[in-house]
């Protein structure tokens, strides 16, 4: 497993249900259950409901095919998530979900070689909401029992040995090598390796380690990490140490801790980092997920394009799970959606439909150019503001300073791949109205700046226009068609009065963002999971 963070507190999400796998088999010890002593969980479970009928001649795509998750973890191959009541298990990277223990309070897992450990009752924010209980299954979870108490303590992957010059010393285990640190007196540290138990022992080279603490940790079979004290990494080996390549820091998490450590004292260590891949670094520091294709020469942020930030390998590719599960085979630059999960906002606040091809987006931009059968992502590096192409996008970059007005109207025509600044005055906010994109700048009585195409700007006489709001349901057509969901209906209703129900139990949380039509029929409507109902004649 590499990371998780499960600090996701307002996901209170929609309950779930089909792909009918057998019940687990739950053996546990008798007790009688105490009453509980907090709010329950709200019930998710693993397996998603079927389809509903549509209307004829129409067809449903990209149908949720997994939960709202709360975090994941990965083991031998296997993914385990969780929902706010379950513990779920994927075999195939995510794509089919089965129940491993349901109707349980906030789970909480502890992976352990060969074993899961769960422990309920107890809130993202630490509070008891039922009585805490510990779970345990050797079998991958087709069996369960309820133990007396937590686990034992992770066997420690340290044993003490004589380092010459230095005596007994504690020194890491890692792929049959031994690796320990040794201050060297001048402010300096060596990082000593031994291949023959601790007989003899050899200093790490080629490497310039920073004249402070240092430690060692060793994160998978042959992998080590030279670490600062708060995890920061300094240099990695995936060979056992027979070769060593030093990592740059990310910038902005070593200044978090620097900060961290000036007014709090200590620095924030989180999760620390992993390897992945043949070249991957995957780190949580500060609050931050952090992500490196090429041994840590240059990072980006992990940001999550489905909500969320837990985070999986998959050989080679990145496993982004929360609102559904994505995966990207670049370091986390572009995802392809995997399995969507029901919620209008787990792929997008906002939607439309371009010459045919489909749009969402939040954190992240999802494109599907074939009506919804496949869809991919891009994630955003500023705040998004309008989309008026397959390619050109116009977004909005606040300044360094969220007291200062000093943010930027960025514009880019390649998809993100460059931005450019066409309108140089300091701004204070961007939006989209009728006029078209506004520019708002600094000052008392702000000037506005208006354009179509985000590149070219004109001056706007009179006060800036109304915002426009999220897509909200229901949602309109051009043609004066509109789409709600209502009382468990999906419902079409026409400027002559007519309406035509286009399903029954439609579930409410997948709800309508755009819509297109043709005259009067239906062509295409767009949902905020990624969700398509799509007129097939």
């Amino acid at each position: 497993m590499l990371l998780r963070r499960s600090s996701l507190t307002a996901l209170l999400v929609a309950g779930c249900a089909a792909h009918r796998a057998p019940p687990p088999r739950v053996t546990v010890v008798a007790h009688e259950t105490p009453a509980p002593t907090g709010p329950l969980a709200p019930r998710v479970r693993c397996e998603v409901g079927d389809a509903p009928r549509v209307a004829d001649g129409y067809r449903v795509l990209q149908w949720p095919t997994a939960p709202r998750f709360l975090g994941v973890e990965v083991q031998a191959g296997v993914l385990y998530g969780t929902t706010s009541s379950a513990v779920c298990a994927s075999v195939d990277g995510g794509r089919v979900w089965r129940t491993l223990l349901d109707d349980v309070d906030w789970p909480a897992l502890h992976l352990a070689p060969g074993r899961l450990w769960v422990r309920t009752g107890v809130d993202l924010e630490g509070n008891s909401v039922s009585p805490a209980r510990w779970w345990r299954s050797d079998d991958t979870g087709d069996h369960w029992a309820q133990p007396e108490g937590p686990p034992p303590p992770a066997e420690p992957n340290s044993v003490t040995v004589r380092v010459p010059r230095q005596g007994d010393s504690r020194a890491v285990v890692c792929g049959g090598a031994l690796f320990a640190t040794v201050p060297r007196g001048d402010g300096l540290t060596w990082v000593l390796q031994s291949l023959d138990g601790g007989d003899t022992w050899q200093r790490v080279r080629g490497l310039g380690l920073p004249s402070i603490p240092l430690g060692v940790r060793c994160v998978g079979a042959g992998a080590v990490l030279i670490e600062r004290e708060n995890h920061i990494p300094v240099a990695v080996s995936r060979d056992t140490g027979a070769s060593w390549r030093a990592v740059r820091a990310p910038a902005a998490a070593l200044r978090n801790t620097e900060l961290a450590q000036t007014e709090v004292g200590s620095g924030n260590t989180d999760r620390g980092c992993d390897v992945w891949g043949q070249r991957g670094l995957l780190c949580e520091l500060n609050g931050q997920t952090w992500v490196s294709d090429d041994d840590g020469r240059r990072w980006h942020p992990g940001h999550s394009p489905v909500g969320g930030r837990s985070f999986a390998t998959r050989g080679a590719r990145l496993l982004a799970v929360g609102g559904g599960v994505a995966e990207s085979a670049d370091g986390g630059r572009r995802w392809a959606l995997v399995a969507p999960a029901s919620g209008r906002h787990n792929l997008g606040l906002r939607g439309g439909i371009l010459d045919g091809a489909l749009w969402l987006a939040s954190s992240a931009l999802w494109w599907s150019d074939d009506g919804g059968t496949r869809w991919s992502a891009s994630l955003l590096e500023f705040q998004l503001v309008a989309v008026l192409g397959r390619r050109r996008w116009v977004g909005f970059e606040p300044g360094a300073d969220s007291q200062s007005c000093a943010g930027r109207v960025r514009v880019t025509l390649d998809g993100g791949a460059r931005w450019r600044t066409p309108l140089r005055q300091a701004i204070q906010r961007v939006q989209q109205t009728s006029n078209g994109i506004e520019a708002i700048g600094c000052g008392a009585v702000p000037q506005t700046w208006v354009s179509r195409d985000g590149l070219r700007w004109a001056r706007l006489d009179g006060p800036p226009g109304a915002e426009s709001g999220e897509s909200a349901s229901p949602v309109r057509t051009v043609d004066g068609l509109v789409v709600e969901v209502r009382d468990g209906q999906l419902v079409c209703a026409r400027p002559d009065g007519s309406q035509q129900i286009l399903s029954t139990r439609w579930p409410r949380d997948v709800q309508p963002v755009a819509a297109a039509s043709v005259g009067a029929t239906l062509e295409t409507v767009l949902f905020g999971n990624g969700t398509v109902l799509r007129h097939e004649p």
